[in-house]
């Protein structure tokens, strides 16, 4: 049984519930479960102003691809070194060329399109272009949550976490639908995600996100949904993809 601080939880005035009528393939899924979180919230005293856009700034994704490629070398070229990863591939150049000399026998069904780009990265001459990406990406990623939590006011966004997973499939590539975790991770605001639905078989979460401190309200209102949405699906095993 979730226990739940009412005080917190009743300071949450306005919740914005965000509805992805755009994604067809969990539009019939989504829009029950946001017609009984409405439902739930409204009865507790939580005015919900539901929206159907989700929509980031492209330049956020472009300066956040180049600070996690930066990080990426820096980080696990560090790493390498920390564990004395053999003479070989102590480092990520050496790794790409070891793949490279090995071919399928190394990288099976898979790219390292990442690596090689990691790898080409000059860190010294780049720091400065690092470092203005990453203050790009935190900064759109804070306008892009802004626009909701302090221009409308709102104690809380309420998002569909991630469309149904999907089987890895080596010829056609992966089928993802949609993703809403990248503002919040970018910017450092606070978000708990949980287990509210399923499609089939699948688990489909949502996610609770507010302003930095925030996080009271967020867990209190988050203990509350799981308890009343009652969506958690024991994890078992299939006999084939669904």
């Amino acid at each position: 049984m979730s226990v739940v601080n009412r005080r917190y939880y009743l300071s949450c005035k306005l919740a914005l519930a965000v509805n992805l009528k755009r994604v067809m393939a969990t539009a019939v899924i989504v829009a029950p479960l946001y017609d009984l979180i409405t439902q739930r919230l409204e009865a507790g005293g939580v005015e919900v102003s539901v929206v159907d856009t989700w929509r980031l700034p492209p330049e956020m994704g472009r300066a956040e691809l180049d600070v996690l490629i930066y990080e990426f070398r820096r980080e696990l070229d560090q790493w390498l070194l920390d564990y004395q990863a053999p003479e070989a591939v102590n480092s990520v150049a050496k790794v790409v060329a070891f793949n490279e000399q090995r071919g399928a026998q190394a990288l099976g069904f898979f790219g390292q399109e990442y690596l090689v780009l990691a790898a080409e990265l000059d860190l010294a001459a780049q720091r400065d272009a690092y470092e203005q990406a990453l203050l790009l990406s935190r900064s759109l990623a804070e306008q892009a949550l802004d626009r909701y939590l302090l221009e409308q006011q709102a104690d809380v966004i309420i998002l569909p976490s991630y469309g149904p997973a999907w089987p890895i499939d080596h010829l056609s590539g992966d089928d993802f639908n949609f993703g809403t975790s990248a503002a919040a991770a970018i910017s450092g605001y606070p978000s708990i995600t949980l287990p509210a639905t399923a499609s089939g078989v699948l688990p489909m979460g949502i996610s609770l996100v507010g302003l930095p401190w925030s996080e009271p309200v967020l867990i209190s209102l988050a203990a509350e949904l799981e308890h009343s949405l009652n969506g958690y699906r024991r994890p078992g095993y299939l006999t084939q993809a669904p």
